[in-house]
């Protein structure tokens, strides 16, 4: 039993971190914006349960909206970053493979963390108007002019079907 009191005292600590208005969550969202952590680095770090903080994210406007304050600041730090790499390249051009890796994988992040404004904008326009009450109707209207004929040899082969195994 003794693992339960651990278990309940570590889960009891938790939510007193997660509280809304504690200041587990702005050290978070200076992490992410500033630092550009991930959010599941952050939970790492402090110990914390990654779907217990994603979940208050989803239920929190007030947290959802600040979160996404400090990717987009992550996003934009990361184009800074790549501006600045660019800039390294046409001063030391030996080192011009190292720098195009860490080039491509800030782009792919920033990509990948603000798909609004760094990634790729892929656009679908569908429209489809079925009436589907006509499209009833028409049916049944079919089916009670073409009305499927009866024969007694269709009667005989449907009563004399024989089940193989």
């Amino acid at each position: 039993m003794a693992g339960r009191k651990i278990t309940k005292e570590r889960r009891l600590a938790q939510d007193e971190k997660l509280a809304e208005g504690s200041p587990f969550w702005d050290v978070l969202f200076l992490a992410i914006g500033v630092q550009g952590m991930s959010l599941a680095e952050f939970c790492k770090l402090e110990n914390v349960e990654y779907t217990k903080v994603n979940w208050r994210l989803k239920v929190s406007q007030d947290l959802q909206d600040r979160y996404v304050q400090a990717r987009k600041e992550r996003a934009n730090q990361n184009l800074e970053r790549i501006s600045d790499l660019s800039e390294q390249v046409l001063i030391d051009p030996k080192n011009s493979n190292a720098y195009k890796i860490s080039y491509e994988m800030k782009k792919w992040q920033a990509q990948v963390l603000d798909r609004a404004v760094f990634g790729e904008k892929v656009e679908q326009n569908v429209n489809m108007n079925i009436d589907l009450n006509s499209t009833y109707l028409n049916q049944l209207k079919n089916l009670m002019t073409n009305k499927p004929v009866i024969t007694d040899q269709s009667k005989k082969e449907c009563e004399t079907i024989d089940h193989q195994v």
